[in-house]
């Protein structure tokens, strides 16, 4: 009777070598999903990190691109409005003329331009003119000039047509007076001939 409670010890020392073993287990497969979740984590982290600086290289350069081209646009407008005499123009804050002032300056050009080419057209006018009323001179003698041409080949194709249609004439006349001189010429013959006959007859009528 006093050796009964033992066995019940030995269960209870199981059952906690269970449950300790059963939570190593547990923090050790944690442990590794942790382990691993964060491997992972670190990996996307650095692509996401070699992606973001070669965008922001390219970024980079592209920004260095057009801040050079930004700078040579605005060195060339600052010297065409200074070169058109726009020294006393408004400057920004870098010290380059602003965009009112340039189209100012441009503007001024356009109408200097034009005031320009009026006075061109102004001092050139007489003189165009003059030439203008040569060609016109010019051009009038040429055109009496064929036109005199026309009518004297005209004339000589009317006086050709009308001695063609002289001789034309002259021919048929030639022509009808000799069909009738030929006719005259048997007639008479015949007469002649008819008169001889009575004349023999006659002639004969008084020998016997």
């Amino acid at each position: 009777p006093a050796r009964g409670p033992p066995p019940p010890r030995r269960s209870a020392s199981r059952s906690r070598s269970r449950s300790s073993s059963r939570k190593r287990s547990e923090r050790r497969s944690s442990s590794s999903r942790h382990s691993a979740s964060s491997t992972r984590r670190k990996r996307k982290r650095r692509r996401r990190k070699s992606r973001h600086g070669k965008r922001s290289k390219r970024g980079k350069r592209h920004g260095r691109s057009r801040r050079r081209k930004d700078k040579a646009k605005k060195r060339k407008r600052s010297h065409s409005s200074s070169s058109s005499g726009s020294s006393s123009a408004k400057r920004s804050r870098s010290g380059l003329p602003s965009r009112e002032t340039a189209i100012k300056a441009a503007e001024r050009d356009v109408v200097e331009a034009e005031k320009g080419l009026e006075k061109t057209k102004e001092a050139k006018a007489p003189e165009t003119e003059e030439s203008l009323r040569r060609e016109r001179e010019v051009q009038t003698e040429e055109l009496q000039r064929q036109i005199e041409k026309e009518k004297e080949k005209m004339e000589e194709d009317v006086k050709l047509k009308y001695r063609e249609a002289e001789d034309k004439l002259l021919e048929e006349k030639a022509a009808r007076l000799r069909e009738a001189e030929q006719r005259l010429d048997k007639a008479i013959a015949s007469r002649l001939l008819e008169a001889e006959k009575r004349l023999r007859q006659d002639a004969e009528a008084r020998m016997e």
